[in-house]
């Protein structure tokens, strides 16, 4: 609650044992975070308060709602600026949603943007809502899909981008497009569970409170630790930074996809990865890695193996994933951690892997030197 924060650090980790069932240490890291924001002079967040909080170009909103809300909040956030160019990049977790600008939090009132994004009408949020359901997710390949099972549609028959976007119009009122919707929104969108959020902070059981600083709070130190890694935001720790981009990395969650027989190997932690990853249905060492709509690659390979004629996008994907694939043929577990790190694509992390270091040290020393060139020179890319 709110007033933990005003409580002997030491008393309250073991008060709270007795009520969680967490060890003491971790107890005592969550109240020692709680008491560096009050050191900072930031608002604390709660389950009744979101803190957003800007600084140079980054924004973050502490919801505490959870990975499938934070994650559609990020959907809806990017709809709402997209129409601005405002938005360059964004990532959630459990906790927090950051954003990326193209601008300086200076230049801009951060309670504006709060109120643009968290200020919605019922009638502006169902309908944007529906934008991020319809034109953000693989809804058609669900609807072709269960359409099929449905006994709806021919099984096989190839469908092109414009006759996949028609589909909801197709089977609206239908079993098939409810069905379809049930399975997008249970994967990747909680779009009740984001209604009822804008609920709480209408009616003022949720609280926003806004905070600009030079630095990011101790509170939003973790989500620029693990995606932005600025060389002048690193948390003045006694933890190696190395180290600490090595830990995040080894308990990342990736998906594999085989390109040999198509089976999908989801939430696999990096550090439990053999160090030549193989495919638990075939044996083969052709691992893809998949880091965003995992039913549409997948599907698009598996209409390749059925020979299909595939679209233009599903050609693209498919040669990505098989370009990964291929490096973690070679390289193995190594060419899973390169893939992951921010900033980090094909080709370079193809360059860091030939280099074939015998020392763990030297391998992700070059993997943080290159996300740091990336991070410093972007802002200078036009794509």
């Amino acid at each position: 609650g709110d007033g933990l924060e005003r409580e002997n650090p030491e008393y309250l980790s073991i008060r709270l044992r007795k009520t969680w069932p967490v060890e003491r240490p971790a107890i005592k890291k969550v109240l020692k975070g709680i008491q560096a924001q009050r050191m900072a002079d930031t608002p604390v967040p709660t389950a009744r308060r979101v803190l957003v909080e800007g600084f140079e170009r980054y924004v973050i909103f502490h919801t505490h709602a959870g990975e499938r809300i934070n994650s559609t909040l990020g959907e809806l956030f990017e709809e709402v600026l997209s129409q601005d160019n405002l938005l360059r990049f964004w990532w959630h977790d459990g906790y927090r949603i950051l954003l990326e600008l193209t601008s300086d939090v200076k230049e801009l009132d951060l309670d504006a943007l709060v109120d643009r994004l968290l200020r919605l009408s019922t009638q502006e949020l169902n309908r944007t809502l529906d934008v991020v359901l319809y034109e953000r997710t693989a809804l058609g390949y669900y609807l072709k899909f269960i359409a099929e099972r449905f006994g709806a549609l021919q099984r096989g028959v190839f469908l092109k981008a414009d006759e996949l976007r028609n589909l909801p119009l197709r089977f609206r009122d239908s079993p098939i497009r409810e069905e379809a919707i049930r399975e997008v929104t249970a994967e990747h969108l909680d779009l009740q569970g984001v209604k009822d959020f804008y609920l709480r902070l209408a009616g003022g059981s949720v609280l926003v409170e806004t905070h600009k600083g030079e630095r990011p709070s101790p509170l939003g130190y973790p989500m620029i630790r693990r995606y932005v890694e600025h060389p002048d935001l690193l948390i003045p720790e006694g933890e190696d930074n190395l180290q600490r981009m090595r830990a995040y990395l080894d308990h990342e969650l990736v998906n594999l996809l085989c390109m040999e027989c198509g089976n999908f190997h989801e939430g696999r932690m990096i550090k439990e990865l053999d160090e030549k990853p193989v495919c638990r249905e075939c044996g083969a060492g052709l691992l893809g890695l998949v880091q965003w709509s995992t039913d549409f690659i997948r599907g698009a390979l598996l209409k390749k193996m059925a020979r299909e004629p595939l679209a233009e996008e599903e050609v693209t994907v498919l040669t990505r994933t098989r370009q990964s694939a291929d490096m973690v043929l070679s390289y193995g577990q190594r060419a899973v951690v390169a893939l992951s790190v921010y900033g980090i694509g094909p080709q370079t992390a193809s360059r860091i892997l030939a280099k074939m270091h015998d020392e763990d040290e030297e391998f992700y020393q070059d993997l943080l030197d290159a996300k740091l060139h990336f991070i410093t020179t972007r802002q200078y890319w036009d794509a």
